[in-house]
């Protein structure tokens, strides 16, 4: 089947679908900004435990010139650490959040996947061999959300990796399994789109079960970490 040349979308997005795009961007700021504080008194608690259990095993014996240099490069390095665990699990958290109101802006979305894919070829009710299939609507994914990453935007760089990231795995997986999953050998891209209230629901339950798994995760190595840890003071007593 002919299929037209694929090209990054050259217009900005439509305007409603800017405004729930910075709506979504929004709540995910907001979150970020309500968790952040508890999750980083977390990440220190863990920090100063975890130093003093190193600092307490590893380098009690060391000579004091040496052990004082070790001790400032564990200071420096887990401190590093937990912060980027404290941030990480934020992101996560905050994401979890915000999704649950981002029905009305994931349904654009797939509509601009929908109208980037119809573009690069001459007929949607045409089958497509299920390769063929997931490349088109894999490159239109990609160019729908660069534009989206590269529209105007009032919020960091970190809050639009975040959104836009963890979205794009999400509509990327959904429409990947119902053209594997699609009956026969080809796939006609207007059905695959057909239903749209149905990929909605499905973008939304795999980005929230995302988060949720990878949250569950986070908390979880905290958790390990910190049992290790507190085992090991009542060792040292």
């Amino acid at each position: 089947m002919d299929t037209t040349t694929s090209a990054a979308l050259s217009t900005p997005p439509a305007p409603r679908v800017q405004v729930l795009f910075h709506a979504a961007l929004a709540d995910l700021a907001a979150q970020l900004k309500r968790a952040f504080l508890p999750h980083l008194a977390g990440g220190v608690g863990l920090f100063l435990l975890v130093s003093y259990v190193t600092t307490s095993t590893l380098f009690a014996t060391w000579p004091t010139g040496l052990k004082w240099v070790a001790v400032a490069v564990v200071f420096v390095v887990y401190g590093f650490v937990s912060f980027f665990y404290s941030l990480f699990t934020t992101c996560v958290f905050a994401l979890r959040l915000a999704c649950l109101r981002w029905n009305d802006f994931i349904e654009d979305v797939l509509e601009l996947i929908q109208n980037q894919t119809a573009a690069q070829v001459a007929d949607m009710n045409v089958g497509l061999s299920k390769p063929e299939a997931v490349r088109l609507v894999r490159g239109s994914v990609k160019e729908v959300f660069v534009s989206l990453r590269n529209a105007q935007s009032p919020w960091p760089r970190l809050v639009l990796l975040i959104g836009l990231g963890f979205l794009s795995l999400a509509v990327r997986a959904v429409l990947r399994a119902k053209i594997l999953k699609w009956t026969g050998r080809t796939v006609k891209l207007g059905k695959l789109f057909a239903g749209r209230a149905t990929l909605v629901g499905a973008v939304f339950l795999n980005l929230h079960f995302f988060a949720t798994v990878l949250l569950a995760f986070c908390y979880a190595v905290g958790a390990a970490v910190l049992a290790v840890n507190i085992y090991f003071v009542f060792l040292l007593k």
